[in-house]
């Protein structure tokens, strides 16, 4: 009798091993997926036309920061304003670093300071074919000067400067 204890004990001690093996390893596995995260402010990004001195203040004076990943701050910091000219109606939009010409339409789309549409080609980058009132047809064809010189590419090829002014027109051949 003795012996089927000492033989159960063993066991016992044997499965708490494989048992205390097992969640060592898995929890060490997952934390080695942590990722760091860095403690910034995000500043608000304004769509509104600037007509006084941009903000110098900090984004939240109560010191609050958010935790965002240090690959997205790019994507986060806005650097200042391009203007987009379409015949008669000029606005200005705020141009993050790194953002295409498509970069920028489209956010002020998403916040609904301009309406465009148009279609990707493949190696050539995206085409408007409508910004604005201005529309494509009958042989026009959507043509953006950049600072006065007419561009070459599409816009999601095109990464504009601050201060770039974007005018679109119609013309006859692309």
């Amino acid at each position: 009798m003795k012996e089927k204890g000492t033989k159960f004990l063993v066991i016992l001690l044997i499965i708490t091993i494989i048992v205390l093996a097992f969640i060592t390893f898995f929890v060490r596995r997952n934390n080695s997926k942590v990722q760091h995260l860095v403690p910034v402010p995000v500043p608000k990004v304004d769509l509104a036309p600037k007509t006084t001195k941009p903000n110098t203040k900090t984004p939240d004076p109560a010191g609050n920061v958010s935790f965002v990943n240090r690959d997205s701050l790019k994507n986060q910091i806005p650097v200042n304003n391009i203007s987009i000219q379409m015949g008669y109606t000029k606005i200005n939009l705020p141009l993050q670093l790194g953002n295409s010409i498509y970069d920028v339409l489209l956010a002020g789309q998403n916040a609904g300071r301009i309406s465009f549409t148009g279609k990707n080609y493949p190696g050539l980058g995206f085409f408007v074919t409508s910004i604005g009132n201005l529309r494509e047809g009958n042989g026009k064809y959507l043509i953006y000067n950049v600072n006065g010189i007419q561009a070459s590419s599409g816009v999601s090829s095109y990464f504009p400067k601050s201060g770039d002014v974007i005018e679109w027109h119609l013309g006859s051949s692309l």
